[in-house]
């Protein structure tokens, strides 16, 4: 079991469904939600577990691409950034990205990130959301 979910969409919808699918599947012991990436990169950098816990304290971030202020890659860019810095565990976030968008493009450039370890098109249904966590586990 994952340590927390961290759901960041700032649709309040897409929010409250991905909340439910995740009780339900029973896959973290916190379920956390943020509105938008620079939010979400606030508490994974507040949260920067030690060398020991980290294992421990893997979390799946379900990330929406469209956001205003940070979208989705600004974030990854970020969290890259924190991540060369040592400020966040590369191990630390695992990234589902969560999208509309079927463009080539946009699946190309989020696997360019290290973190992104699979990309999911909304609407996102129970079974696709387990499987995003059992890889998360990996």
């Amino acid at each position: 079991m994952l340590e927390a979910a961290m759901i960041v969409d700032d649709s309040e919808t897409d929010r409250y469904i991905l909340k439910r699918y995740l009780a339900r599947a029973q896959v973290a012991r916190r379920i956390l939600e943020f509105e938008s990436g620079q939010e979400a990169l606030e508490y994974l950098l507040s949260q920067a577990p030690d060398a020991a816990e980290l294992d421990r304290s893997r979390v799946l971030v379900l990330l929406d691409v469209n956001m205003p202020r940070m979208d989705g890659f600004e974030f990854l860019e970020e969290l890259s950034r924190s991540v060369a810095e040592g400020r966040i565990p590369e191990r630390r976030a695992a990234v589902a990205m969560l999208t509309s968008s079927t463009r080539d493009l946009d699946r190309e450039r989020a696997f360019s990130f290290s973190t992104v370890f699979d990309y999911l098109t909304k609407p996102i249904d129970l079974e696709g959301l387990q499987r995003a966590a059992q890889a998360a586990l990996a």
